[in-house]
């Protein structure tokens, strides 16, 4: 397999594992978000009654999400990207003779 095969499956199977759960969980870190900043929210976070706790919460659920949808982004950018092509001048290895 060459490098640009390796990067697609590396970036499908990364894609699988870290960037469809980071969607969902933005999800529900954003539900969590929301419903913590309901003044009077019944919610149960834990056995915690307490809105700010839900709020929190949804913080860092939003926070670790995020890093996990970068990943496949990443992955995607550094490994299916062209790679630069060299300078005509690089490419000559023979000495430039001198000039008369």
């Amino acid at each position: 397999m060459d490098k640009k095969s390796i990067g697609l499956v590396a970036l499908v199977i990364s894609t699988v594992l870290c960037g469809l759960p980071g969607l969902i969980g933005a999800l529900f870190g954003g539900i969590f978000v929301l419903v913590g900043a309901i003044p009077e929210a019944n919610v149960d976070v834990f056995g915690s009654a307490n809105p700010t706790n839900a709020f929190l919460l949804g913080g860092g659920i939003l926070c670790l999400s995020m890093i996990g949808v970068v990943i496949p982004i990443l992955i995607g950018f550094f490994t299916l990207r062209k790679p630069k092509v060299k300078a005509e001048s690089d490419l000559l290895d023979e000495p430039i003779p001198p000039a008369e």
